[in-house]
């Protein structure tokens, strides 16, 4: 799957998902905001995309987001989560 990004000097919110074979544009009824350069990573115990911050063109962000394949939810930021964008760290 793929989120967001930057589409022409806009940054965008679709949310992508490939088939295997074919990629195809998804419609949630909940998506995190525009942005880019964000921190993604697949989590197998929960069987979803977790999505961390990213840039929205003025602001670093902090929130966090979980994929499900059908719907995204929001499951952060925790207190004192810090705006990150343009890397992931590991711990």
């Amino acid at each position: 799957m793929v989120f967001g990004g930057h589409n022409g000097g806009t940054i965008t919110a679709p949310t992508w998902e490939f088939s295997g074979a074919t990629w195809s544009l998804v419609v949630p009824p909940k998506s995190a905001s525009p942005r880019q350069s964000y921190a993604a990573a697949y989590d197998p115990v929960a069987q979803r995309v977790v999505l961390h911050g990213g840039y929205d063109g003025s602001d670093r962000l902090s929130d966090t987001w979980s994929w499900d394949g059908a719907d995204w939810t929001q499951i952060g930021p925790a207190p004192g989560e810090l705006a990150r964008a343009g890397r992931a760290r590991r711990v």
